[in-house]
């Protein structure tokens, strides 16, 4: 066993951030569930579900990035049911998302390209498919893969699943940062050189280089305690990196809605294949910039 520390261990770090997550994990559910079944889906927040999911990553991210310091199996477990609840809120916020971001560019688009009812038809679309995240959010916290996830949640803010290494010297951390930072060069520049190529599997190489980056980004938000004053403008400059990511993903998703809604038979597709286009040019102008950072790391 490793001998206790006089000074803050990685436990005494990052056990409070996963607490805090975990408390954040399930107050979130608590108001789904409550809102889901009274049907009350008019009052379930779009910025309440990204708290959910967001605290759902952050859990996956301390235990991944720290996984020597936390019990296998143990956290293994959390991470997978953590990520099972992630998927079903993010089903019912990535339409959200979705819907407010094609509404906002065919507000943009002069009135003579907006042709045949392509507002309304969008926005039906948009609710039949964010009616069925629903149902299977509603079953998914009346399940009991849901109440065993609400166990686990509560198991870990009395006691996160430590192994004795968690007791060394919290200054540790930065080790796994330093892993975390490289693995996060390395797939931006997989991606670069796929931009590079024009290759086909750019898109998905990047939407793995944001993935990378936001866990980087909650490790160094959970070791700020360690980093002292750098930890704020680190978590900034990752936020900003990961939110132009996030841009390129969420454009890639409007394009395959855009092209779909375009096919509807018997439907004239003409505006939403010019929304199209324009998140086609997005995309070209966000995978220069992403190439060009990622040749800077």
């Amino acid at each position: 066993m490793s001998k206790k520390t006089n000074g803050p261990t990685v436990a005494d770090v990052l056990g409070p951030y996963l607490i805090e997550q975990c408390a954040a994990v399930q107050a979130v559910g608590a108001d789904l569930q409550a809102a889901l079944q009274d049907d009350l889906e008019p009052a379930l927040s779009a910025e309440r579900i990204h708290d959910g999911r967001s605290g759902c990553r952050r859990i996956r991210s301390i235990v991944k990035v720290y996984e020597e310091f936390f019990s296998v199996p143990e956290s293994g477990r959390l991470s997978d049911d953590a990520g099972w609840f992630a998927s079903r809120m993010g089903a019912v916020r990535d339409l959200d998302v979705l819907g407010e971001r094609l509404t906002r560019s065919m507000d943009r688009l002069d009135a003579d390209l907006i042709l045949h009812d392509a507002r309304q038809e969008l926005i039906i679309q948009i609710g039949y498919r964010r009616q069925i995240a629903l149902a299977e959010l509603r079953d998914a916290v009346h399940s009991e893969p849901y109440a065993d996830l609400l166990d686990q949640l509560a198991a870990w803010q009395r006691k996160p699943a430590f192994v004795p290494d968690a007791s060394k010297p919290a200054t540790k951390i930065k080790k796994f940062l330093k892993r975390s930072e490289s693995k996060l060069g390395r797939r931006l520049r997989t991606a670069a050189l796929a931009i590079a190529a024009d290759d086909p599997e750019s898109d998905e190489l990047i939407h793995t280089a944001r993935r990378v980056g936001k866990r980087h980004r909650y490790a160094v938000e959970a070791a700020a305690p360690v980093l002292g004053p750098s930890a704020d403008r680190l978590v900034e400059l990752h936020q900003q990196f990961t939110d132009e990511l996030g841009e390129y993903q969420d454009s890639r998703v409007a394009s395959v809605l855009l092209r779909d809604l375009g096919g509807i038979p018997g439907r004239n597709g003409f505006t939403f294949g010019v929304l199209h286009a324009q998140e086609t040019a997005l995309r070209r102008r966000l995978a220069k910039r992403i190439a060009k950072r990622a040749h800077g790391l």
